[in-house]
């Protein structure tokens, strides 16, 4: 049973091949160190072996693929909310300066306004002293 699996770098990996070269090798380490010939193995055992790092490998590729996936999702969240950010500071910007233009339209209204009032001004101090004369005429009378 062979599975190709790709690796972190992209590259694929027969899992059976690269099992079977590591365990010859341990192996032979192993029989090397004791001077003893190495056991006989177990095919069915070694299908079991090979059978689970086979899952494992499968689990694992999943596992990245979904932490790959999630970090591309997390990625795009930050990107909109970035630019949400900046979207909404520059319609900020932009209100702040257009009521500062609005209160300095106001504020010369304002003073237009103040100085077209001025003879009103002086006829209401005319008027006020003309309602004095009154007042003093009819305590005189």
């Amino acid at each position: 049973m062979l599975i190709k699996v790709k690796t972190l770098t992209g590259k694929e990996t027969k899992i059976r091949a690269i099992f079977k070269k590591k365990f010859a090798k341990m192996s032979e380490e192993s029989s090397l160190k004791h001077g003893k010939k190495p056991p006989d193995l177990n095919p069915a055992a070694l299908a079991d072996i090979e059978r689970e790092a086979c899952l494992i490998a499968k689990e694992f590729y999943k596992l990245n693929k979904n932490i790959q996936l999630s970090l591309n999702q997390i990625s795009a969240a930050s990107v909109c909310n970035m630019q949400t950010c900046q979207d909404t500071i520059q319609e900020t910007c932009d209100s702040v300066e257009k009521c500062v233009a609005e209160e300095s339209e106001l504020r010369k209204k304002a003073a237009d306004l103040s100085r077209s009032m001025e003879p009103i001004y002086k006829l209401q101090t005319k008027i006020n002293t003309i309602k004095t004369l009154i007042i003093n005429l009819d305590t005189q009378i």
